[in-house]
C-alpha cells in the first residue's frame, strides 16, 4: 500500500469515528410517547395507530443511538462489544450517558422481546445484528 493509499485510509477511518460520534452525542435520546388522556383519565381513541406509530418511531431512534454506541466502541477497539455490554448498566452505557428508554414503559430500553426491546447478536468480532420489537413485529436496525 502506497504512501498516498495509506493516509487515504487513515483520514477515511477518521472521518467515520467523527460521524459516529457526532451521531451518538446529537441523536434524541429520551422520546417517551404516551397516549392523550381524556377528561375522565381513559386514553383517547388511537385513530389509525398513531400512537403506535410514534412509539415504534422512537423505539427505532432509540435502538439506532445504541448502534451508534456499538459503532463506537468498535472503531476504538476494533472489537465489537459483548452481548451482555450492550445494556443500560453495561460497557456501553458509558458512550451513551443517557441511556435511550422504551416508549411503551418509560424504563431504560433493554434486550428481550417486548415491544421496545431489542436484541443485540454478535456474530463473529466484526459482524454483528441489531433487532429492535415494534407494535407490529421486529425490526431489523443494524
Amino acid at each position: 500500500m502506497g504512501k498516498f493509499s495509506r493516509s487515504w485510509l487513515l483520514f477515511a477511518m477518521g472521518m467515520t469515528v467523527v460521524s459516529i460520534v457526532f451521531i451518538a452525542v446529537f441523536m434524541p435520546r429520551h422520546i417517551s410517547v404516551k397516549p392523550p388522556v381524556g377528561a375522565e383519565g381513559s386514553p383517547l381513541p388511537n385513530p389509525g395507530g398513531a400512537v403506535d406509530q410514534a412509539r415504534d418511531a422512537g423505539a427505532v431512534a432509540g435502538a439506532r443511538s445504541i448502534v451508534a454506541g456499538i459503532e463506537v466502541i468498535f472503531a476504538q477497539e476494533g472489537v465489537l462489544p459483548a452481548n451482555l455490554a450492550v445494556a443500560p448498566n453495561g460497557s456501553l452505557a458509558g458512550v451513551l450517558p443517557d441511556w435511550p428508554l422504551n416508549p411503551w414503559n418509560d424504563e431504560p430500553m433493554h434486550s428481550g422481546r417486548e415491544k421496545g426491546d431489542y436484541i443485540y447478536d454478535r456474530v463473529s468480532d466484526g459482524e454483528y445484528t441489531f433487532t429492535v420489537t415494534l407494535s407490529s413485529g421486529e425490526q431489523k436496525v443494524h
